[in-house]
């Protein structure tokens, strides 16, 4: 049984969720272990948790097939795409599975 779009959309948004907050985490380690720590590192630690939040909270939407996170995802998969090679094939998964809309009794169109 193959799995339904909006779940497929809420689980790829979980794991960028993840990378976003292993990248912060990551990034912190390296300011806090580091003497001298540029003004950008702290503003990519920002970016990369707040995409990361993002993601989270468009992964619950997601899943309770709210209309909303549907196009946000789609924008999301947008902007993605520029990332090549990794960001352009999650980007083309998330537009592949978004391409219709969610039906409110649960059943795909």
């Amino acid at each position: 049984m193959a799995l339904k779009r909006h779940v497929v959309v809420a689980r790829t948004h979980h794991v960028l969720a993840w990378l976003g907050f292993v990248a912060t985490l990551l990034i912190l380690l390296t300011i806090f272990s580091s003497k001298e720590v540029p003004v950008e590192a702290f503003l990519l630690a920002a970016v990369t948790g707040g995409m990361g939040l993002v993601h989270r909270h468009v992964s619950n939407a997601a899943m309770l097939k709210q209309a909303w996170a549907r196009t946000t995802s789609i924008v999301i998969a947008v902007l993605i795409l520029f990332g090549f090679p990794l960001g352009t094939l999650v980007g083309f998964y998330l537009l592949y599975h978004t391409r219709q809309p969610w039906n409110e009794d649960g059943q795909q169109a």
